[in-house]
């Protein structure tokens, strides 16, 4: 229970937040067809069975305009539709206004996602997915790591765009190879034969 007079921190999402593409699409997944909202660890999740990503949520302690869906207390654990969440972040006004440009989320007993451009509030009410979200933190390796290496998004992104539309199957992987600490990173990936159609 809050203490009276305590200051109750605001939990907003931003468009950074549309983690909705790493959501199952599985029909038989229905739990993770959504975005967990995750108070423990202060954000927003998505796994698909594969792939897991976690985005940290904004806490504000008042910067956020007052909006009159705001609720008493911080939200709590919640599983959010994907709709309605992909609904509220494009509910985001176009604003000069840093501040401006977020959900506030509210999660006692249903979910609201709510913005402000200072004249218009809007907000997405949802109720909450039932069932338990998997509990993502007990499969992130604790351990320090024993090899680090960087390799710039826009590279990854355009080997894998290649491998995926050259592939042999919907399921090929791109091999990282090592030489050695000074040699650059060889990636393979097995092809399909470019003379047939």
């Amino acid at each position: 229970q809050l203490n009276k007079g305590l200051k109750v921190k605001q939990i907003l999402l931003g468009k950074n937040h549309d983690i909705t593409e790493f959501a199952s699409k599985d029909a038989n997944r229905y739990v993770l067809q959504s975005v967990h909202y995750n108070p423990e660890v202060k954000c927003v999740e998505a796994v698909d069975g594969k792939v897991l990503i976690r985005v940290p949520v904004v806490e504000s302690d008042g910067e956020f305009p007052a909006v009159k869906t705001a609720g008493e207390k911080e939200p709590i654990d919640c599983i959010i539709p994907v709709l309605a969440f992909k609904k509220a972040l494009g509910n985001i006004p176009k604003s000069n206004l840093p501040v401006l440009g977020y959900d506030k989320l509210d999660s006692n007993g249903s979910i609201s996602l709510t913005t402000t451009d200072l004249d218009t509030e809007q907000a997405v009410t949802c109720k909450p997915v039932e069932g338990q979200f998997p509990n993502c933190t007990q499969v992130i390796p604790t351990e320090p790591a024993t090899l680090t290496i960087s390799i710039a998004a826009n590279v990854l992104k355009r080997v894998a765009d290649y491998a995926a539309k050259h592939a042999t199957d919907d399921n090929q992987c791109v091999t990282f190879q090592f030489i050695n600490g000074d040699s650059p990173v060889r990636f393979a990936v097995q092809i399909k034969d470019m003379d047939t159609k």
